[in-house]
């Protein structure tokens, strides 16, 4: 049976190995779900610059045309126009004829010049429009093509970094179940909310006993139920103010864990300002050095377990 310094430096380790754990699957949170948004942007494709070729074609070509308010007009004018001179050759003389005919030719004329020229502004028009939008889809595809090369260097960044912090976050399981497979714990307790709180009363004095009646483990059932404390994660956003008051070493590691985290993934993310310097070739990225500061820390509480195994076994 452990004593309680055994166990209190037991909960220590435990406490620090559950941290190195939850901050790193907090950042292999992050890094994957900033890839995920990285991969799943729309780009303006050779595909879609194609579609808005024959889409502009054809508009400029609609836009060039007469439109159907005036060929319906050019038509009653002419249908009119016939119906005019076939009344007029039955009451008037051929010589009258001939005037009217004359008038209405010029008048014709007259409308032939002016649609002439709407037609020829509407033709200017639409090929001036068209070559503007020819213009900004050819933009949207050189700028998409540049950002689609930006995202690609910077998704193969992030993949470096990514498999770095999952190597870690393997090494940080990997010691923790090594640590708990000693089973000084029963397998209930072997979890960051248990042994952040249980290492807080040690550390305090809270409690002074391991076992039996009144001790630590017999403490920690009996605040869990009823309450007083929490039991898993999920529940720290809603019983925030008990977890500070009564787990708060639980509270300082979460709060610890999420900077740590939070500046390592800032820390990466600072290569999407900076894809100018960044290696063309995979195999010359370099892991970032807070996620190598990461690792130094692991293996200083590494370093510590084994002063712990040499102390007690």
């Amino acid at each position: 049976m452990a004593t309680i310094n055994q166990m209190r430096d037991y909960l220590k380790i435990a406490t620090a190995m559950e941290s190195d754990v939850y901050t790193s699957k907090k950042l292999v949170n992050k890094l994957s779900g900033r890839i995920n948004t990285l991969n799943s942007t729309n780009y303006y494709t050779e595909q879609n610059y194609l579609m808005d070729s024959i889409k502009t074609t054809s508009v400029e070509k609609r836009k060039s045309h007469l439109s159907k308010g005036i060929k319906v007009f050019i038509i009653m004018c002419v249908i009119s126009c016939v119906i005019a001179v076939l009344f007029l050759s039955l009451f008037v003389s051929s010589k009258e004829l001939l005037k009217n005919i004359f008038l209405y030719g010029v008048s014709f004329g007259m409308w032939a010049v002016i649609i002439g020229v709407i037609v020829r502004i509407k033709k200017k028009n639409a090929k001036s429009e068209a070559n503007n939008n020819r213009r900004i889809n050819e933009h949207k595809l050189q700028e998409s093509k540049i950002l689609k090369q930006k995202n690609d260097l910077i998704i193969d960044d992030y993949a470096v970094q990514l498999q770095e912090a999952r190597r870690q976050l393997d090494v940080s399981l990997n010691n923790l179940n090594k640590l708990y497979s000693e089973n000084l714990l029963p397998a209930s307790y072997r979890n960051f909310v248990a042994v952040a709180t249980m290492y807080q009363w040690l550390q305090y004095g809270i409690c002074t006993e391991i076992y039996g009646h009144g001790g630590l483990f017999d403490r920690y059932d009996y605040e869990l139920k009823f309450n007083r404390i929490i039991g898993t994660l999920d529940e720290i956003n809603s019983k925030l103010d008990s977890v500070i008051e009564n787990q708060r070493m639980l509270y300082d590691e979460i709060q610890r864990g999420n900077q740590i985290a939070e500046k390592t993934y800032q820390s990466v993310r600072n290569i999407e300002n900076n894809t100018d310097r960044m290696s063309k070739d995979i195999k010359q990225i370099k892991i970032n050095s807070n996620i190598i500061a990461m690792n130094t820390a692991r293996t200083a509480t590494m370093n510590e377990y084994m002063y712990y195994r040499s102390l007690y076994y």
